[in-house]
């Protein structure tokens, strides 16, 4: 297994990926041509090389990610064996220092890049809120401007600004409730649903 792996090129296209339904969206550094799925009609999934697919995170915790990622595009190497993965990532493999891992700051540059694949109910809310949960692990949150990821009470997802003529607020009471005179009712694009934990660090 190890000679086999060794003997690999870095455009080898043999790794597994995402279906091939999916289109591959705009990734930074890697040409759209290398995502080229005409050699590969026949097949249920885009066939990644070392250069062009991402491998998982191990740090994401978040066990629906790669999955998500994957069905809006991202060249993610999926089902790969683990002593596979383990020949790969060995300090004296040669693909060492070539290997790709997605992480928090590439999701957002590919989220920013293809934002049709995700926005305007393109996935689940659900999903979404998934993503923002991943891109929030590194705390640059300057860099989550312009993102609609923000639940808000009217069930819809907000944009994240730092404009001072748009002003979002976190449910006081981070219950649901439906009297007549709540602020959640009144102010239904403008108030926070604070439903997972994670959201609190934007605001500590």
């Amino acid at each position: 297994m190890q000679n086999v792996i060794e003997n690999l090129d870095s455009k080898d296209r043999v790794f597994k990926g995402p279906p091939l339904s999916n289109a591959i969206g705009t990734v930074f550094d890697v040409p759209a041509d290398e995502y080229d799925a005409t050699l590969f009609r026949k097949s249920e999934f885009h066939w990644l090389s070392l250069f062009n697919g991402y491998l998982e995170d191990e740090k994401s915790f978040i066990i629906e990610l790669p999955k998500i990622i994957g069905n809006i595009g991202f060249p993610i190497i999926s089902s790969l064996h683990p002593t596979i993965k383990e020949t790969l990532t060995r300090s004296s493999s040669k693909h060492i220092d070539s290997l790709r891992f997605f992480s928090p700051n590439v999701i957002r540059t590919y989220l920013r890049c293809n934002g049709d694949r995700w926005q305007d109910d393109a996935i689940s809310r659900k999903d979404v809120l998934y993503l923002f949960e991943y891109i929030l692990k590194d705390k640059k949150f300057d860099e989550l401007e312009g993102f609609k990821m923000i639940l808000l009470a009217n069930g819809k997802l907000g944009i994240l600004t730092n404009s001072d003529n748009s002003c979002v607020y976190i449910d006081p009471d981070n219950i649901f409730t439906r009297h007549q005179n709540d602020e959640c009712n009144i102010f239904k694009d403008q108030i926070y649903i604070f439903l997972h934990f994670f959201f609190c660090i934007i605001f500590s």
